[in-house]
């Protein structure tokens, strides 16, 4: 008996092998450069071109801008990408194994340069180095360590790495990933909606309410503050549901057109955001992701340099504005800093992540296959 097999009209994301993981990953680091050369140069966030356009904050530091919007895209793939790592792990060791080598190794390089930094650009009559303790009790929780007396005459002095407070609410989102893998939550698509949807509100809740909580200095300084909470972890929930759902989701053009047209009607209004952009602009990043438009870009074919490009990407910057004689427009520092971060995370990339990465994620550059074999953290 002849059999017929059934063709599907769209693909789903299981079923698409090739991806554009690197290459958006590379991108969304460039475009954090792009928007922090605003705040470096100008002062503030107030002339940053998407900025202009967004609704005002209602809380302060919860402003749309293309920084933010890039750093959601990570949280997204990194949703995606650590929940395959987490189902695809034979133990919890070896999940954990992987987490901690790709995110540390990288950071605490990056960490070191940042000592050096201040140790030669300190203000004068101030300590040039951190002490030991400061240093390791921020780089144990992948934090940077404080500069309350570097860059003085810069339009934003005393910050040496501004982009690395996403990190560790990276990595609390494997830990979280491990609690519900261990807990067997990973298999229920049900459990990640309710997450979804309780954070959204809670989200939507401190914006109406105004409401700034900090907490306890240590608890924040340890496990992060709700503000942040609320907007980064919408985003990678909703990496995780499409991971968990992949075989369900189907990747067609119009679903992207409609959820792009969302995401571009939402921008200008308060609250519109906290909905539009974790539920319609995920499934928009992962159609991007995952559709064979991307695929000839292969930015990742000599390797993964997004993450030492997010790393270092920020001192340089200061750096530029600090040792250039005349103050710099944000695009011309975008146009100096962008070559040279790019160049620090290839370095990165190849003397240090590289060596800590399994066998099998190192064949996968080598090889410039596009499969999801092993994800990074998102910046």
């Amino acid at each position: 008996m002849a059999t017929t097999q059934v063709v599907r009209a769209y693909p789903t994301m299981g079923d698409r092998r090739r991806n554009s993981f690197d290459s958006l990953r590379l991108l969304f680091a460039i475009l954090v450069i792009f928007s922090h050369s605003y705040p470096l140069t100008l002062g503030d966030n107030a002339r940053e071109p998407l900025a202009r356009i967004a609704a005002t904050p209602l809380v302060p530091g919860d402003e749309v801008t293309f920084g933010a919007i890039a750093v959601w895209a990570f949280f997204v793939l990194s949703g995606f990408l650590i929940t395959k790592s987490w189902l695809r792990s034979s133990t919890a060791w070896s999940y954990l194994r992987k987490r901690f080598r790709r995110i540390y190794p990288g950071f605490l390089v990056a960490v070191v340069f940042c000592i050096l930094v201040q140790a030669v650009f300190t203000d004068p009559g101030t300590p040039r180095f951190p002490s030991v303790w400061n240093v390791v009790w921020h780089g144990v929780r992948l934090q940077i360590f404080d500069t309350p007396a570097l860059f003085g005459s810069n339009p934003l002095p005393h910050i040496i790495n501004g982009s690395l407070w996403s990190i560790p609410y990276e990595f609390w989102c494997y830990v979280g990933v491990l609690i519900l893998g261990l807990a067997g939550l990973l298999k229920s698509r049900r459990w990640t909606v309710m997450l979804f949807v309780g954070v959204i509100a809670v989200h939507l809740w401190i914006s109406y309410r105004r409401w700034l909580p900090v907490g306890p200095h240590l608890v924040g300084d340890t496990f992060g503050y709700p503000l942040n909470w609320m907007r980064t972890l919408p985003f990678f929930l909703a990496g995780m549901f499409f991971a968990i759902a992949e075989n369900r989701v189907k990747l067609r053009p119009t679903y992207a057109v409609a959820c792009a047209i969302l995401v571009g009607l939402a921008t200008p209004f308060p609250y519109l955001p906290h909905i539009i952009y974790p539920a319609f602009g995920s499934y928009l990043l992962l159609y991007l992701a995952f559709s064979p438009t991307l695929l000839p870009l292969n930015l990742g074919r000599w390797g993964d340099f997004s993450y030492g490009t997010y790393l270092y990407a920020f001192p340089m910057q200061q750096l530029l504005i600090h040792l250039l004689p005349r103050r710099l427009t944000p695009f011309e520092l975008f146009l100096m800093a962008t070559p040279l971060a790019v160049g620090a995370g290839a370095l990165s990339w190849f003397v240090v992540e590289r060596r800590f990465l399994s066998r099998e994620s190192e064949r996968k550059h080598e090889q410039r296959v596009d499969a999801v074999v092993q994800p990074h953290p998102a910046p």
